[in-house]
Order: C-alpha cells, then structure tokens, then sequence
C-alpha cells in the first residue's frame, strides 16, 4: 500500500485554526503537502442520531481549495466523546468522578468527557460512528485515523487515575485473576494487599514511576488495554497513528498526577505490535518539542516511524537538527500562536520560512 504521507515529506501542518485559503496556500508553497485536522464527535453528533457535517465540510473544502491533502485525526469517545451517553460509559475515577465534561487534571479550564475503553457499548457506539465518519470522508486526499485513548492519558500509568469505572474494574480482575491462576494469596504478597476476593479487587494507585516497578499486574493490564484498543482499529484504518504527549519529565513530575511515561509505553508498543499489525504503525510524540526540549523523550525511536508535534513551530529551529540525529520520521507542527491581548490567530512571515529552513536539513540528511 502506497503511504498517505510520502517518505519526502518531513513536516505536516496542524492547529489551522484561523487560517485563510491564501495563507494555507502560502504553507503549502513553503513545502507542505499535508494537513492535520480533527473531526470531532461531539460537533458533528450533538444529539444521538443527530448529525451536522458542515463545520468539517467546510474545513476540508479549504484545505482542497489550498491543495493540501488532509490527515484526519478521530476525536473518538476516548479523546473527546459525546455528552449524551449513559452514566456507564464514561471514564470514572477513584473519587467516584464522571468523565463527562470533567476538569480532570487541568481544573475547569479544560474539561474532558471520555468515554471508557473498557465498556463495550460505548465502544461499539462509537465504533459506528467512526464507521460513518470514514464512509463519508475517506478518498485519496484524506485519511482518517484514530488518536489513541486521550494521547495515552487513559492507558498511561501515573498520568491519571481514572480507570476505575465498572467496566475497567471488571476487566482488570478478570485479568488478574487469569495472570495469577486464581492464586489470590501469591497477588495479595506480591502486592502487600489482604483482598479476601477477586471481586474486591483494585488496579494498583501508580502516583510516580517507581510505583510501577511495584505493581505490574496494573502495569501490563493497561498496555494490554491499549494493544487492544489499537488492534480493533487495526480493522477499520488504512493507516494507524497512535499519540502519546509528555514523558517521564520533571514538569510533568510537578504539575501533573505523576510522570507520563510514555518512553514506557513506546518501548512496549514497538516490542509487541508492529508485527502484527496489518496497517502501518506511526507513533506520534506528542508536546515534547515546545521550548525546553525533550527531556528524554527520545530514549525509544523507530527510524520512520516516529513523529513529533511541537504546537509551536519554534520547535522546527530548536530541535529539527536533534529530531533528524534520532533518526525521526518529521515534525507534526502548528503555525499558529495567540498574539496577546488579541485572542485572533495569524500566520507570521517567519513561519513559511521556518518550514523552508527545516525541509532543507530534512532533505539534506537524507541526501
């Protein structure tokens, strides 16, 4: 199968926003060829059964009109999901919180509804979602393809603990159960735990990353989770592109639940799917390259298959030259910025020539 993204293409464009026609027309003369743009489900099905395709109509249109191919990335139920769902099929954490417009890690600045990768029904709503997003869309100048469950956010041990609804309860004590033989006493020792019944119990609390060294039962349940959720897809996509955001990084560490190891994740994923999988497999590090640089995130790389994003395209001058040394596919960057006080978004004459600057050490190394 002949890849959407053509190996001379070494940036991709996202976070348009405001762009106009000629601006995206001023990138493309710059040297991109792709665009990346989100199809989001609660926009698109306000209500169940309720569909309104013109918003995203209208966005493909302009980037046609700018003759840029478009990567459209599903902001599935376990990225951004529907307000309309049943109680049950929402992500739930320890406290008893509901994931349905939730502030999550980020207070009520953002809110988060996310359904739970674990509930079959929610999985099999949006499984047909999905299924109608790509009977419409999907042509030799767009391909759809799924996120991954919230950047990893969901799967990621010490991220956030919200992997406690009925479903992931259920499917993890089935699966301790299964990994143990039903050995309830050698799982209580092993875990310093005194549950009287596999019915009692709970995923291990991985607040840091040296907790998970002490619980990996949790540990390679939530892998297993996420290999599950990427083999399913592997069924409905041409092409799978799986992000992760931040590592194990000291900001991370402070201001966030735990570190987000996604180094972990990364090693695992490429140790065990690859193989298997009949779709091509792009792992995309996601926020790493913003202004203070990778902090590690680079410790597992598959040479063209690995991507970063940036949001901010100073990341093309910052790190093009360390991305092209780990032998990383490209850059998924974002042209834009909030100019204060403003709150609009435009496109500055750098930005075209950051693109120029960046191509021509892409096309250089590969010389």
């Amino acid at each position: 199968m002949t890849p959407f993204v053509s190996p001379d293409e070494f940036i991709l464009l996202c976070d348009m926003g405001q762009l106009t026609t000629d601006e995206l027309c001023v990138m493309r003369e710059a040297g991109i060829r792709t665009a990346v743009e989100l199809l989001s489900w609660p926009k698109i099905e306000p209500s169940p059964g309720v569909y309104d395709w013109s918003e995203l109509d209208a966005t493909l249109a302009h980037c046609q009109a700018a003759d840029l191919k478009v990567l459209l990335r599903c902001e599935d139920g376990t990225a951004t999901g529907p307000l309309w769902g049943p109680d049950d099929w929402y992500l739930r954490s320890t406290d008893g919180a509901i994931w349905r417009n939730h502030g999550g890690y980020g207070g009520n600045i953002y809110l988060y509804t996310l359904l739970s990768p674990w509930c079959r029904e929610a999985m099999q709503a949006e499984r047909e979602f999905l299924l109608k997003c790509i009977a419409r869309y999907a042509s030799p100048t767009v391909q759809l393809y799924p996120s991954g469950p919230h950047g990893g956010e969901v799967i990621l041990p010490g991220m956030i603990a919200c992997y406690c609804d009925e479903h992931a309860l259920a499917d993890f004590r089935d699966y301790a159960e299964r990994e143990w033989q039903g050995n309830l006493a050698a799982f209580n020792k092993q875990l310093g735990s005194d549950w009287h019944d596999w019915s009692e119990v709970l995923p291990a609390d991985l607040p840091e990353y040296p907790a998970m060294q002490l619980a990996p039962t949790t540990v390679n349940w939530l892998a297993n989770s996420l290999y599950n959720w990427v083999r399913e897809r592997n069924t409905m996509f041409p092409e799978l592109w799986l992000s992760l955001v931040e590592r194990r990084s000291k900001w991370a560490e402070i201001y966030e639940a735990g570190p987000r190891t996604g180094n972990w994740l990364a090693r695992t994923i490429y140790k065990d799917l690859p193989g298997e999988l009949s779709a091509p497999l792009n792992l995309l590090y996601w926020e790493i390259y913003r202004l203070w640089g990778t902090e590690g995130a680079l410790d597992n790389v598959i040479p063209e298959v690995t991507w970063v994003g940036s949001q901010y395209m100073d990341g093309l001058y910052a790190f093009t030259d360390i991305a092209i040394r780990a032998g990383l596919r490209g850059f998924i960057s974002g042209p834009l910025h909030t100019y204060e006080g403003t709150g609009t978004l435009r496109l500055d004459d750098w930005q075209p020539e950051a693109v120029r600057w960046s191509l021509k050490r892409w096309q250089a190394a590969r010389l």
